[in-house]
């Protein structure tokens, strides 16, 4: 890859990385959102705690990011990862099933933990 093209690259990623952490104080301090699926069935969806992980992490409250939402950890280091492999220009490997259906799996498997303890009258949202 070319250095210019590297640059430009790292130049993206900067730009996505602010324009997420934007994002997440936002939704944290006024703008109002909802959950849908919370909204219309009364579960939580498998995000449902992303964004208040999202921001307690930014504020280096580890502990209260688990709490809010567990998966936020596998977020980053997928997102560390396809950003490393983006910036590498070895994009081809970003597509693949194995790594999506992982993700994919472990969201599901914490949305049938959530909703079991909900139906059981543990909720584990905060």
């Amino acid at each position: 890859m070319k250095a210019g093209s590297f640059r430009k690259r790292c130049m993206w990623l900067l730009i996505l990385l602010a324009a997420a952490a934007m994002l997440v104080w936002l939704f944290t301090h006024g703008l109002p959102y909802f959950c849908p699926v919370r909204w219309i069935i009364g579960i939580e969806c498998p995000a449902c705690g992303m964004t208040r992980a999202a921001d307690a992490l930014l504020h280096l409250r580890f502990l209260q990011a688990w709490q809010y939402h567990p998966l936020l950890f596998v977020v980053v280091l997928y997102a560390v990862i396809l950003a490393v492999l983006w910036l590498m220009g070895n994009d081809q490997r970003m597509h693949a099933k194995s790594i999506w259906m992982t993700f994919i799996t472990l969201f599901i498997i914490w949305w049938v933990v959530k909703a079991a303890a909900f139906f059981r009258g543990n909720n584990l949202s905060v």
